[in-house]
């Protein structure tokens, strides 16, 4: 069982499908920033920095059930065991032991006086999966960043959505910049981005997040996508490119901090389309 020591907890705050709740919130509180928790449609309510001391979540929930206020769950190492303990204690249980794929699970309860709560379990992760930070801190920032850590094609994909006021010219010097990345980007006197890609959102499957700009970056290795990325996760600039950082300070004020999506992945299989002689 969770001991008061080991305790933490998170808000969720419900919202619609037409997200009124969070332009509601993004008005009110202009220092929050919105980070989409993808597979679900949940997002991390955090500070301009981007942390926060407590996590708070708004999610888009709809259907029979939903909450009409935002709900604390507190965080537990078996939600089987603690509904069982709640319900000996005399709360009842309002909604059981429910998935949320790929996080984790949920329960909500009331106490004995009728006051909501909620209960939280996490997915158990994986042991041997460590986040880049981790990795960073065992083997250190220059073996991190070397040309040759883990070689192999590592796609770099960013998408993001514009702020309403951009300008039609102000897009095209974002997507002008970030081509120009190609030839500023170097190291050791020498370029080391293999190509970048990039258009408009152009899909019609209503599943584009309202992102609207998308770029995909292709280096030959972890060491240079991490000498590239730099912060948050490499904080020495000795060990990040300048280049770069230059162009996040300049595209920051023109896109949504809520609405950035990066996906990373190693390119382990490929297809390609044979075209046979006629």
């Amino acid at each position: 069982m969770t001991d008061v020591g080991s305790l933490n907890f998170h808000c969720i705050i419900p919202d619609d499908n037409s997200q009124t709740g969070k332009t509601f919130y993004t008005a009110l509180f202009p220092s929050w920033r919105f980070r989409h928790q993808p597979p679900n449609e949940f997002w991390e309510i955090t500070g301009p920095d981007g942390r926060t001391p407590q996590t708070a979540f708004l999610a888009i929930m709809t259907g029979p059930g939903t909450p009409k206020t935002p709900l604390q769950y507190y965080t537990v190492d078996s939600i089987d065991q603690h509904l069982s303990r709640a319900v000996e204690l005399g709360a009842k249980v309002v909604v059981g032991k429910t998935p949320v794929p790929g996080v984790g699970y949920f329960a909500e309860l009331a106490d004995p006086i009728g006051s909501p709560f909620g209960l939280w379990e996490n997915t158990p992760q994986s042991p041997q999966s460590k986040t880049p930070k981790e990795t960073l801190k065992k083997i250190g920032p220059k073996a991190f960043t070397a040309e040759d850590y883990k070689p192999g094609l590592i796609r770099h994909i960013v998408l993001f959505q514009y702020l309403p006021d951009v300008t039609a010219e102000q897009r095209g010097q974002v997507v002008e910049r970030f081509l120009a990345l190609q030839d500023a980007c170097q190291r050791n006197g020498a370029r080391y981005i293999l190509s970048i890609e990039t258009g408009a959102q152009s899909s019609g499957e209503g599943a584009d997040k309202w992102l609207n700009q998308g770029f995909i970056v292709t280096f030959k290795s972890e060491g240079d996508r991490n000498y590239y990325v730099g912060q948050p996760v490499v904080e020495d600039p000795a060990y990040y490119d300048p280049a770069h950082q230059v162009y996040k300070d300049f595209v920051k004020p023109l896109v949504s901090d809520s609405d950035v999506l990066v996906f990373d992945f190693p390119v382990e299989q490929q297809t390609y389309l044979r075209v046979m002689p006629a």
